[in-house]
């Protein structure tokens, strides 16, 4: 994926970069460029900047220069403990492309990190696909030197097509040293403002996304045409959205307790998903299309019975995850999950992985269960072992039990075994 050729001239520009930083009205090198607007916007943020009253905006970047736009964007706050034959820990980058590793945007090969070479556009988008969960593809028919796009940078190529921020016809040119306007116009097309806080943030409209990187944020009257993403440089500081409209998803990677409150007739559209890896508590007042947990964590998750949430997938290995949400459908789909239900009754719930536990006092509907698992709740209706679910154990009788043949369970202390040849229902 990564092979590169050593530039010191890079390095001394980006030093430059560094030690002389120039404010975006200063700048003598962008008047009459396509991508002015969005260099000045970004350049007052703090993110993309010059030097010495230039921003040199058809200049190539480093990867060094890519790991420091991008930890400026994200602020995450762990650093790997990798080391580099070609990095040392007292070069001014070593410190913001050791979080982009952490964070898993940047990757080393054969013991190198290569930060002085440059990067091209299908490594910039790649990596720009994993800050911001694009890499589902695309279509790339109208892209046409699509086959020399690696395989490894197709997906995020294809999804960055779909969502209109690389042109969807013509040449892609996956090989060319990304410039600095045009990463500047990629950012632009995907984000819309990024957020530092703590901050009272009030009758907000963005055209596409919106990041907080920092501190407590109360946004009240928000609307996102796109995504909003919470980083890892929220900590463990809370975020409420009152009275928001996000119309794609809710990207949580930081914050303690996130709310989203509904005083008025507005509220979160109904399409919003949240993707969660972080937060210790969730309060949904707000219409929520999905949940789904992305990391290993300890959470609650609370939503109003008058709002439910169509559907909840938990995919952190080792979740402990206490729901007390009206929703239609749960699904474990990553191994050791531990699920608390309350308050509600699940119509339908199935086991996707290994090592789950189920318990707490809210009732099952359907129980569907693919794989072992540990049954405590304490009603539960219908219950389906298929072929991998030998090993299952349940402290109560569910109403009606039937299993796949050659499997074997053990309910409140009996064992039951299929040894025909189809489904039988032994409860």
């Amino acid at each position: 994926m990564k092979r590169f050729a050593s530039m010191c001239v890079a390095a001394a520009i980006a030093v430059s970069v560094m030690v002389l930083p120039a404010s975006a009205a200063s700048y003598t090198d962008i008047s009459g460029h396509a991508a002015k607007t969005a260099i000045e916007k970004w350049s007052d943020m703090g993110i993309l900047t010059g030097a010495n009253n230039k921003f040199r905006p058809d200049d190539s970047l480093t990867r060094a220069e890519m790991a420091t736009i991008l930890q400026r964007l994200l602020r995450y706050p762990t650093q790997s403990a990798l080391t580099f034959a070609d990095m040392k820990p007292t070069d001014w980058f070593a410190s913001d492309v050791l979080s982009m590793i952490d964070a898993g945007i940047i990757q080393g090969a054969q013991g190198n990190v290569m930060p002085l070479q440059n990067l091209n556009r299908e490594q910039a988008v790649t990596m720009l696909g994993r800050v911001f969960q694009l890499q589902n593809g695309g279509n790339l028919s109208g892209v046409t030197d699509k086959n020399a796009i690696s395989t490894w940078a197709s997906a995020a190529v294809g999804a960055f097509a779909d969502k209109g921020i690389i042109a969807k016809q013509g040449a892609f040119r996956p090989k060319a040293a990304i410039t600095r306007a045009e990463l500047v116009s990629m950012l632009d097309a995907l984000i819309s403002q990024v957020y530092t806080g703590p901050k009272l943030q009030s009758k907000t409209e963005l055209a596409a996304s919106g990041i907080v990187n920092q501190g407590s944020f109360n946004f009240i009257f928000l609307t996102a045409a796109q995504s909003m993403y919470l980083t890892r440089g929220v900590g463990a500081t809370d975020v409420t959205f009152t009275d928001s409209s996000i119309v794609d998803t809710l990207y949580i990677d930081g914050g303690g307790t996130i709310r989203l409150l509904r005083r008025s007739s507005s509220s979160l559209s109904s399409g919003t998903s949240l993707y969660v890896a972080t937060p210790t508590a969730m309060t949904l007042n707000a219409n929520v299309n999905r949940i789904v947990v992305t990391s290993p964590l300890k959470t609650t998750i609370f939503a109003s019975p008058s709002l439910p949430v169509k559907s909840i997938s938990l995919r952190g290995n080792g979740s402990e995850v206490t729901v007390s949400v009206k929703t239609p459908l749960i699904s474990l789909d990553a191994p050791n999950v531990t699920v608390a239900l309350q308050d509600n009754t699940i119509p339908e719930m199935t086991v996707n992985a290994s090592g789950c536990t189920i318990k707490g006092s809210a009732g099952i509907g359907k129980l569907t269960i693919m794989h072992p698992v540990n049954v405590q709740a304490s009603r539960i209706d219908n219950v389906y072992i298929g072929a991998g679910g030998t090993g299952t154990v349940f402290t109560q009788r569910p109403l009606t039990l039937t299993i796949a043949k050659g499997v074997s369970v053990t309910v409140d202390g009996t064992v039951y075994k299929n040894s025909g040849t189809s489904d039988l229902r032994v409860i």
